[in-house]
């Protein structure tokens, strides 16, 4: 009796057991179709990129289960080494988005868009990848260790560098048809390098010279060899480096090496293509202002410009240089623009004066206000030209005994008179002298006129004002009278000045006019007594 109530109470123990595991809440396993996958356009992941350069495809996973599921990327596979791939999983209409967790049908936050970044290294060569993206999904709370979900991927690559048509053809056109061991892209490339040779000797020596013949007809014959020269230099390299180019076209060579020397090439055809175009832009420049000079009807317009616009045309070839030759080798200019930016902004606030100095010389070479040998007048002070340079302007002064060094901001900002210009190249000189107390005035007056109009650089011809003589100044010793003249040549002012004043001395003399001069009585007295005596009783007296 005992046995059988112990047995019937463990037959109830276990079924309660039973009843409560089978009562308790558990997660249930992705079935199939609870997870939707697919791209924008409902296609498979499919893409075409230039080598070096990335691209991005999005793939869109839906969870239409009733749990929530924990989705990742757990492998990129198949694609080779040249290709590389990054993922990243961005959860819609979620607190966190970056959780990768997609909640179950009918919530918030049941879709995720996987972005996938596929690059192409560059130097890759042409090729297309099928390769497999494997995504990991896992219910919360499954340890079943979740699904894997692999997604196709294929990636063509087109090379930037790829020797296409070109392997095995002679100049890369024509196929190579020998027979053995002949037909090998060796010899190809050996005979179209020994044809490249052939030909840039017949244009050294035979078309070049030609070419400089008919062209350089008023040319001497030290130009005609100069230019000769420098034409086979430049076209001997050009040629060169094509034939070379061709040759790694032929040989199939990878796109590493087809690189390097492509962009060693173009850097040869960088600095040739800046000479020629130095070369004809100085051609250019110096006709049109030979031309311009000779018809002397433009303004300010001459060969004086010719260094100015010669500067200008080596700063912008050289940038349009150097520029080409950093894009060979793959440079980002637009880095480079940004750090130029910030360091011109720099160099502004900190080379305010320089920068000043600068761009004044510049107007100073354009506007050209004086030349090297004009008198100029600078504040009231008058100096010679020297020399213009960008930052400054060497001056000397009257005596030409002393260079003076002024800063082309200063030069620019001054009040400035050009004593040479050609328009205002007449100056008007003034000549003084003493005539005793008691001359007749007008026949002064007309002693100094006369001896002004003898000099044959005095200005007499009505264009200006003739020379004319004034009372000035009531002195202690005499009358004293100016005259002044204008004289055609402001360089030698000075020297005619002084023949001017000799001329006056003359006339004067030959007019019976006394030029007065200063004198003074010195009284020596042997007894200081006397001085005393003499002092105080002066008046005595």
């Amino acid at each position: 009796m005992n046995a059988r109530r112990l047995t019937l109470l463990s037959a109830l123990l276990v079924l309660v057991a039973v009843i409560a595991a089978s009562a308790a809440p558990q997660s249930e396993a992705l079935a199939e179709g609870d997870l939707h996958i697919d791209t924008i356009d409902g296609n498979d992941l499919s893409l075409t990129l230039d080598s070096g350069t990335s691209k991005t495809v999005n793939l869109y996973v839906t969870n239409n289960g009733d749990t929530p599921v924990a989705l990742s990327v757990d492998s990129v596979s198949n694609l080779g080494d040249s290709i590389s791939v990054s993922t990243k999983i961005t959860v819609l209409d979620s607190a966190n988005p970056d959780s990768g967790v997609l909640m179950p049908a009918g919530h918030d936050g049941n879709m995720a868009i996987i972005e996938i970044t596929v690059s192409a290294d560059a130097y890759s060569d042409n090729k297309t990848a099928v390769g497999t993206v494997t995504l990991l999904a896992n219910s919360i709370g499954d340890d079943d260790g979740g699904v894997e979900i692999a997604c196709p991927i294929t990636v063509g690559v087109t090379s930037v560098f790829a020797t296409g048509d070109a392997y095995n053809k002679f100049f890369g056109v024509f196929p190579n048809t020998l027979d053995a061991p002949f037909n090998s892209v060796w010899v190809t490339a050996l005979a179209t390098l020994i044809i490249w040779i052939i030909a840039t000797v017949i244009m050294s020596e035979i078309i070049i010279p030609l070419f400089t013949r008919l062209v350089g007809a008023r040319k001497t014959q030290e130009e005609k060899r100069s230019l000769t020269k420098r034409l086979t230099s430049m076209i001997t390299v050009v040629m060169f480096v094509i034939a070379i180019n061709e040759c790694v076209q032929i040989v199939g060579a990878n796109a590493g090496i087809a690189h390097f020397i492509g962009a060693l090439s173009m850097v040869v055809y960088v600095v040739v293509g800046s000479l020629i175009a130095w070369m004809v832009y100085l051609f250019i420049v110096t006709a049109f202002l030979k031309g311009i000079d000779e018809a002397a009807d433009v303004d300010g317009v001459d060969m004086s410009l010719l260094p100015l616009l010669k500067m200008i045309g080596k700063l912008v070839i050289c940038v349009v240089a150097l520029c080409a030759a950093l894009s060979a080798f793959g440079v980002d200019f637009a880095g480079i623009m940004v750090s130029a930016g910030v360091v011109t902004l720099g160099i502004t606030l900190g080379a305010q004066e320089t920068l000043n100095q600068f761009f004044s010389g510049i107007v100073l070479l354009a506007s050209r206000p004086f030349k090297k040998g004009d008198f100029i007048q600078i504040n009231d002070t008058t100096y010679r030209v020297r020399r213009v340079r960008l930052m400054y302007t060497e001056l000397e002064n009257w005596d030409f005994d002393r260079v003076v060094t002024m800063p082309n901001n200063a030069v620019s900002s001054a009040t400035l008179v050009n004593l040479s210009s050609v328009d205002f190249n007449r100056t008007r000189i003034f000549i003084y002298v003493d005539v005793a107390y008691g001359t007749d005035l007008d026949r002064a007056k007309a002693s100094l006129e006369t001896a002004g109009r003898k000099h044959p650089h005095v200005i007499t011809d009505g264009s200006c004002i003739p020379p004319n003589a004034r009372l000035v100044e009531f002195a202690g010793s005499g009358i004293k009278f100016r005259l002044a003249c204008y004289v055609d040549d402001f360089n030698n002012s000075a020297h005619y000045a002084g023949q001017i004043r000799e001329l006056v001395y003359r006339q004067l003399n030959d007019d019976g006019i006394e030029i007065p001069y200063s004198r003074i009585q010195v009284d020596i007295l042997t007894d200081p007594m006397d001085y005393r005596h003499g002092d105080g009783g002066a008046d005595a007296s």
